[in-house]
């Protein structure tokens, strides 16, 4: 969603909103900071689905990084990051 509103012509109202932060992923380095700039608010970064809820999310202290999913929420969750062919660990 994001992306399909920065790729809409530019007006003179684009910063004539309420709008101040919003959560969104994935932000690209293409339209990330210019889309904060042009609407006047900030982006944080997630990641999360339905069946798990938000796994990990940036703060407002990080910087706005293209594919950052932010810190794992790890009083809730445990993870692993693991080779996808060989299921060897990669990062704990």
């Amino acid at each position: 969603m994001p992306e399909m509103l920065f790729r809409t012509p530019e007006t003179e109202h684009d910063r004539d909103n309420k709008l101040r932060l919003t959560l969104a992923v994935p932000i690209a380095a293409e339209w990330g900071e210019s889309m904060e700039q042009r609407f006047g608010f900030r982006f944080l970064q997630a990641f999360g689905g339905t069946e798990i809820s938000i796994v990990s999310y940036a703060t407002l202290d990080d910087p706005l990084l293209p594919e950052l999913a932010g810190h794992i929420r790890g009083e809730f969750y445990n993870f692993r990051v693991v080779d996808a062919e060989t299921d060897a660990l990669v990062l704990l």
